[in-house]
């Protein structure tokens, strides 16, 4: 049996016996071909995939006598090749060079990273609006790092929100802007105005009142709804003009002498930023 190496070979056969034999000689020629590898590539999970998806590309089919490599994109790589690539087309090729045995041979195939398509978005755990001094909660369901923002100033993810009345403004932004198709979202929260209720009293009654002239007029502004703020006093009283006697935190109390007799109107009065404006008006004589 010859194992030999490819190349052309002469086999020569001569009897020993040359005087007893007519045929004492004969010679044939025998031709070994190289031999092709057969080499092969192949990717896991797949040739394409989305980022960030860990890729696995393995050559294959060399032979044992022969030295073969793996290339990403010109640059040789170990076999296999497990990476976790940016976006882009990669392609990978297997060869030898051969030897004396083998031909060169190569094999190539293009490794494809597609955009992520997963969502990043802006979340609540409550359905906008709601009412002062009603809160909730602002996340994000995007799966890689990503900063969220209200009005321009970030927040913890899954914070809770207790805003005053406004138009809130809600921002996440991917860090990675490259690898990803949702890289921003910005969604809106609306609290309104709760109401409010304020009180007006003449000497502890709710109404117009008549008083004899220079009696004290017990006025008093309070609120019902919230139970605390600043409120203000305004009157005609004396001169006809209306202007403000008081201010400060309810229930704000003022006493007037009705030194001058006349219809005299008293107002109470409250504004905030997270309740609707409430007055009360009655009339003095």
């Amino acid at each position: 049996v010859q194992n030999l190496g490819a190349g052309a070979y002469n086999f020569t056969a001569i009897r020993t016996d040359q005087s007893n034999y007519s045929n004492i000689f004969n010679e044939n020629d025998f031709l070994i071909n190289t031999a092709t590898p057969s080499l092969s590539l192949s990717a896991s999970p797949s040739w394409i995939d989305a980022y960030p998806t860990s890729t696995t590309v393995t050559g294959s089919g060399c032979p044992s006598q022969l030295t073969c490599n793996l290339y990403r994109n010109g640059t040789s790589v170990s076999n296999p090749d497990i990476q976790t690539l940016v976006v882009g087309l990669y392609n990978y090729t297997y060869n030898t060079t051969g030897n004396a045995n083998y031909t060169s041979a190569t094999n190539s195939s293009n490794l494809t990273i597609n955009l992520n398509t997963t969502s990043c978005n802006v979340l609540f755990n409550e359905t906008s609006p709601l009412t002062y001094p009603n809160g909730f909660k602002a996340y994000s369901n995007c799966n890689s790092a990503f900063t969220l923002k209200r009005n321009g100033t970030t927040i913890v993810n899954n914070s809770d929100q207790n805003l005053g009345a406004g138009y809130w403004n809600f921002t996440v932004i991917r860090t990675d802007n490259v690898n990803y198709t949702n890289i921003l979202d910005t969604e809106f929260f609306t609290i309104n105005q709760a109401s409010s209720d304020i009180a007006l009293t003449f000497n502890g009654t709710r109404g117009d009142r008549t008083y004899n002239q220079y009696s004290i007029a017990n006025i008093t502004c309070s609120l019902a709804t919230p139970t605390s703020g600043t409120v203000s006093i305004y009157t005609n009283f004396s001169d006809g003009v209306m202007k403000l006697t008081n201010t400060g935190a309810s229930p704000l109390t003022n006493l007037t002498n009705l030194s001058v007799s006349g219809l005299w109107s008293f107002i109470c009065n409250w504004s905030n930023t997270n309740y609707t404006s409430d007055s009360e008006t009655w009339y003095a004589n």
